[in-house]
């Protein structure tokens, strides 16, 4: 009862404990009022608002339910527009490639039956077999797509005549013509199919030997890619009106069902709102009365209870240990510098914690003037040693420059010498690098020389391989040749078995007589003709030969050249590589004299580092002493000032 009676005596706690007094009856008069006031108001603005809300909410409830029906309404316009939009670009995309792979199709196939009606040609054409010719365009008539065919010679002539004039489009091309060229041919046709679009022309080259002797032309009409392609796109238009269709009709039926089904829900909402709000305003007025009584006895008795706790704790817990405290300082500020002297509080508070933290503080003073004392004894010994060998760092400064200097001067003469021997290996190694770059010229020129010489028979052999074509078409040309003879030979047997039939005749045969003659000429002039050109292309075939064997013989020298430059580059080969070493030798050689001279100029330079720095060493040594005299001073002065604690 008396450390309660002393704390509300004291001047650190007073004011505390009055404090808290009148904090706490107003704390609590001030509960009461503010609960008792704002429990009404705070009933009333509830209901107010759960009211407005409720309203609110109902009213968004029936905009989101039209929203959505809008929504669903503009989804659905927009999904069947994109739905449009995209299988239009799809069927756009897919009647493109189809027109390209129908349309690449149809020209594989028509060129591959150009290539194969070309190829069985050659012997027909030869042979001026026109009714052949004729089969074969009609076997192209077989396929549908195929509007006109035709053989043509060497010289551009019309070698057959067949077309379907059945066909609607041969027709209009044959009407075209004949108002251009005033004949329905079929090379009116072929021109006329040139300002078409709908139809392809194939011209393919009859080479049976590398040699054209005509060309075969086929017409192909588009027609049927052109039908298949709209029928394709009408079909997808039909599908897109169905597709678009059948999404509205689901869009439409699915939005009547979450319409109405929202339109349920939004009411049950409303009706679960009235009733949630009378219930809340109900539970909210009765707990707010059992609230009021029970916080106000609650806050009477906490006071109570918080003040008389303060009064103890402040009391026992507090002022004791701060007296304590107070008290041992006292001593410790007072005594003769005592540091032996320590704090006695026991507990686990802060105050204890400050107890042993001074406690801890005193000591680790006491420590440090202990060690302070030991160490200015001990710096007076050691402040003479410094003094001495201050003295003994002088004079070992002053012999060090000295050697520095003898060292200095001897560097300086191995540089001279090794800048000497520098300059003459750099000499010589110019000379190896004249003497390398001589051989490198000598070297690229041969390499030259057999790169022109491998060039000269590789032209060589070419010219020999165009000879031996020309001689091999030589003997093409004797067949034919020998085919005309033949011609003439049967041509002069029909013109005189022509004349025979005529002189028959009589008078009535004298004019076919004459032709007769006419023709027999002919054929004895193309058979003499033949002669002359079979004789000139065996002159022509001998030269050839004449020629090819030439080009052989110059092509073999020209080997056996390319075979002694290749020997004289391997020789030049291994001289240079002989000079490389030489050059890499006295590379080496410079690199390393450049090294010594390098060397010997850092050995200088250190030396009168080494100089510079022993004067730096001399003044450091006398600032030494002085700094040993100023500290002996300082330490006289520390240790009479740490003498008067007790440790």
């Amino acid at each position: 009862m008396s450390n309660q009676l002393f704390a509300l005596g004291s001047r650190l706690l007073r004011p505390v404990i009055i404090a808290i007094v009148i904090l706490a009856l107003v704390q609590t008069l001030l509960f009461i009022t503010l609960t008792r006031s704002g429990g009404g108001s705070l009933i009333n603005d509830i209901s107010a608002k759960l009211s407005v809300e409720n309203g609110k909410v109902s009213e968004q409830l029936e905009m989101s339910s039209q929203r959505v029906q809008g929504q669903i309404a503009e989804m659905s316009d927009k999904v069947s527009a994109e739905l449009s939009a995209s299988l239009q670009q799809k069927l756009e995309q897919e009647k493109n490639s189809t027109v390209k792979l129908l349309e690449s199709s149809l020209l594989d196939t028509s060129r591959n039956m150009a290539v194969i009606l070309a190829a069985v040609s050659p012997q027909a054409i030869w042979d001026r077999d026109i009714p052949q010719l004729t089969r074969y365009v009609q076997m192209a008539h077989e396929s549908e797509h195929v509007v006109f065919a035709g053989y043509y010679d060497l010289y551009g002539k019309r070698m057959t005549r067949y077309m379907n004039r059945k066909s609607p489009l041969v027709k209009e091309l044959m009407e075209e013509a004949k108002k251009t060229t005033g004949k329905k041919t079929l090379d009116g046709v072929i021109k006329a199919a040139g300002n078409h679009d709908r139809i392809i022309i194939i011209r393919q080259p009859i080479s049976p030997s590398g040699s054209p002797i005509g060309e075969f032309v086929l017409g192909i009409s588009r027609d049927q890619v052109i039908s298949g392609t709209q029928a394709m796109e009408t079909g997808f238009n039909t599908l897109i009106d169905n597709s678009i269709q059948a999404v509205s009709s689901s869009i439409s039926s699915a939005s009547g069902d979450t319409v109405s089904d929202l339109k349920n829900r939004l009411q049950g909402i409303q009706q679960n709102n009235d009733v949630a709000r009378l219930s809340v305003e109900q539970r909210i007025e009765e707990a707010s009365d059992d609230m009021v009584q029970q916080m106000t006895i609650v806050s009477l008795i906490s006071a109570l209870i918080l003040i008389v706790v303060l009064i103890v704790v402040l009391s026992v817990r507090i002022l004791s240990r701060v007296n304590i405290l107070t008290r041992a300082l006292t001593d410790l500020s007072e005594g003769e510098a005592d540091l032996t002297q320590r704090i006695s509080i026991r507990g686990q508070d802060e105050i204890t914690l400050m107890a042993e933290k001074i406690n801890h503080f005193v000591q680790a003073i006491q420590v440090i003037v202990g060690e302070v004392q030991s160490v200015s004894h001990h710096t007076s010994s050691v402040v003479e040693t410094m003094r001495e060998g201050n003295l003994k760092a002088s004079e070992a400064t002053g012999r060090q420059q000295g050697a520095v200097s003898e060292a200095s001067a001897a560097v300086a003469y191995i540089a001279d010498s090794v800048a000497e021997e520098s300059e003459s290996v750099s000499k010589t190694l110019e000379s190896v690098e004249k003497i390398r770059e001589e051989t490198g010229q000598s070297a690229a020129i041969s390499r030259e020389v057999r790169h022109n010489i491998e060039d000269l028979v590789t032209n060589v052999e070419a010219t020999s391989d165009v000879i031996n074509a020309l001689a091999s078409q030589s003997d093409q040309i004797g067949d034919v040749l020998d085919m005309i003879k033949a011609i003439a030979e049967q041509t002069n047997l029909l013109a005189l078995n022509a004349a025979i039939e005529a002189a028959r005749a009589g008078e009535s045969g004298r004019g076919f007589a004459v032709v007769a003659d006419e023709v027999r000429m002919l054929a004895s002039k193309t058979q003499q003709s033949t002669e002359d050109i079979e004789e000139k292309i065996d002159q022509l075939q001998s030269g050839a030969s004449q020629a090819v064997s030439a080009i052989n013989e110059a092509s073999r020298v020209a080997k056996e050249s390319i075979s002694g430059i290749r020997q004289s580059d391997e020789r030049l080969a291994s001289v240079n590589k002989a000079i490389e070493d030489l050059h890499a030798m006295f590379s080496e050689i410079t690199r390393m004299t450049q090294d010594q001279a390098s060397q010997a100029g850092s050995m200088t330079q250190a030396l009168e580092q080494i100089f510079s720095e022993s004067h730096v060493t001399a003044e450091s040594v006398t600032d030494a002493a002085r700094t040993s005299q100023q500290l002996e001073q300082l330490v006289q002065d520390l240790g009479q000032k740490v003498d008067r604690f007790k440790v």
